[in-house]
């Protein structure tokens, strides 16, 4: 059989040396696989996994197979979110091993769309309790990453004097989770307390003029709005929009390509001037000498 799915075909491959009936059962659970990778799916409904994931002698074989990959799997491997989710699903000690396997990787190599994809996986599935490890891992080190860099609205302790631009190489082995990437995590593994103005807040910012424009947006008055804001987030609005927009502007310097007038539009500047202007103030540095740093 022909598969797209890199994962698939090395399942496959193992499956040559496995007994009849193993084999057989991996190559039904492959063609189901790569039924729903082709089909596009929403990562929360594949549907039959579930029923997939029941079966534990063939789940210890995927979960096998996955743990003698040099490497953990991420989204450069097709069919990742099927698999992650397939694995998760599994009561089997070997499945579960390799999850916590993968939360551990994900944390040390600073994987932060991989790390949210598992704390998906957690939110859409909460009754399962054999998850709890991975639970807690996750968790702590989202806490860890908020204490060190509070909803991105500080960079972590620089040497004195150091910009952002000078941050030392070993800082930067491990990707830090953005603003964005902390409230989506968070949000995921039930850590808000007021869900509602979490979710308003990461819907509407993007669109926020100011303060009081996000806060007309969440539904609230203003004077309401900073109040439940403080208590959610430990900050202000303003400090908060500040600390998106950085993380946003330096994404886009850092990690595309595209021209500095799209950078400023796309980040809400009115012109490119602009842009430079809240760089210098933010980063000590302009947009180009940012982009050439990276």
């Amino acid at each position: 059989m022909e598969t797209t799915s890199t994962l698939s075909q090395e399942l496959l491959r193992a499956a040559v040396t496995a007994e009849p009936e193993i084999a057989e059962k991996v190559q039904a659970l492959v063609e189901t696989m790569e039924g729903m990778i082709r089909s596009e799916q929403d990562a929360g409904e594949f549907a039959g996994l579930e029923q997939l994931a029941e079966d534990g002698q063939v789940m210890r074989f995927v979960a096998d197979m996955l743990n003698e990959l040099p490497e953990a799997v991420t989204y450069s491997n097709k069919g990742f979110e099927a698999y992650v989710m397939l694995v998760a699903l599994s009561r089997e000690d070997a499945s579960l091993r390799y999850v916590l396997r993968l939360s551990s990787w994900y944390i040390n190599y600073g994987c932060n769309r991989e790390l949210l994809y598992l704390c998906r996986v957690l939110s859409l599935y909460p009754e399962r309790g054999y998850l709890n490890g991975v639970y807690n891992r996750l968790a702590q080190h989202v806490q860890q990453m908020k204490r060190k860099r509070p909803h991105c609205t500080q960079s972590g302790e620089l040497p004195k004097g150091a910009t952002e631009l000078e941050i030392p190489i070993a800082r930067a082995k491990v990707k830090e989770m953005t603003g964005e990437e902390l409230l989506q995590a968070e949000v995921y593994l039930g850590m808000v307390k007021n869900k509602r103005l979490v979710e308003k807040a990461t819907k509407h910012y993007t669109k926020a003029k100011n303060t009081g424009h996000l806060a007309d947006l969440c539904g609230y008055s203003l004077s309401t709005f900073r109040r439940l804001f403080r208590e959610e987030f430990g900050t202000t609005p303003h400090e908060w929009l500040n600390g998106l927009r950085k993380d946003k502007v330096k994404k886009l310097l850092t990690q595309t390509d595209l021209p500095l007038l799209e950078v400023a539009e796309v980040c809400g500047f009115v012109s490119q001037s602009y842009l430079t202007e809240f760089c210098q103030m933010n980063f000590g540095a302009s947009p180009g000498e940012i982009r050439r740093n990276r």
